[in-house]
């Protein structure tokens, strides 16, 4: 019968308790972040003969304090809590400055240190090892396999500057 596996399948750790058994743990994590941020600006603006020079310059500075909580599996089948945890702090200047050489003609220049996180999947601290090697004859074909995240990942940060010239013809 095509039932006839349904009792032992139902004796299986995972039926039996779907959220405690080994398969369910390496799948679970928690990660935890908290941020704190505070920003500074400073206007300027001047006139340069029949020039106007205006602008700013800024500063963020961003503090991250990270935990990432998950379970290390070994391939006998073990769960092992684990928990990591990483802070980062960064200023990130900002300056912006327009230059108006006539009421046509218009010159910009922008710049920014900017900075953005890992996906919070990819920050988990659980590691799955799966003993599941092919051998043929005694020799190894196939490797056993392994998955998880990567608490420790560097937050992607980048230097960007813009230039820009605007003519204004007409109204």
């Amino acid at each position: 019968s095509a039932f006839g596996d349904v009792p032992a399948i139902s004796q299986n750790a995972q039926c039996l308790d779907p959220r405690n058994n080994t398969n369910a743990l390496s799948s679970t994590f928690e990660i935890k972040e908290k941020f704190t941020s505070a920003y500074t600006k400073v206007d300027f603006g001047t006139e340069l003969g029949s020039t106007n020079l205006s602008g700013n310059i800024g500063v963020r500075y961003l503090h991250r304090e990270l935990e990432s909580i998950g379970n290390q599996i070994a391939p006998t089948g073990g769960a092992t809590a684990s928990t990591f945890e990483r802070s980062d702090s960064d200023f990130l200047p900002s300056a912006v400055t327009k230059l108006e050489l006539t009421d046509d003609l218009v010159f910009r220049l922008g710049a920014a240190r900017v900075i953005a996180y890992p996906n919070t999947a990819d920050l988990n601290s659980g590691v799955t090892l799966a003993n599941n090697a092919v051998f043929v004859d005694g020799v190894q074909t196939v490797l056993g396999t392994g998955n998880g995240g990567a608490p420790d990942l560097d937050p992607f940060k980048a230097d960007q500057a813009d230039l820009s010239a605007e003519y204004y013809f007409g109204e």
